[in-house]
């Protein structure tokens, strides 16, 4: 009867301390934020909308296509002036 509580103690502190190590070591990951998300595009401009239109040809093995990419542009950088004519 010792030997079994002994070795159900045994099991149980096994089990605390592994999940405790699983438990610990898993941390949840920061919220998105877009701002600190690389990117290639200046954090300035957004694309709101992509429009892909493909058109394989078989037998050449060709691809052609039109893409078209909607921007939201967040804060100017400078206005330009138009060159006068």
């Amino acid at each position: 009867m010792v030997f079994a509580a002994r070795q159900l103690a045994v099991m149980l502190a096994a089990t605390f301390m592994l999940i405790g190590s699983v438990s610990g070591g898993t941390a949840a990951e920061p919220a998105y934020s877009f701002d600190a998300t690389p990117g290639k595009l200046p954090k300035a401009i957004i694309p709101v909308h992509y429009a892909i239109e493909l058109a394989p040809d078989l037998t050449s093995l060709a691809l052609a296509g039109v893409e078209v990419v909607d921007i939201e542009v967040r804060e100017p950088r400078g206005s330009r002036s138009m060159p006068s004519t």
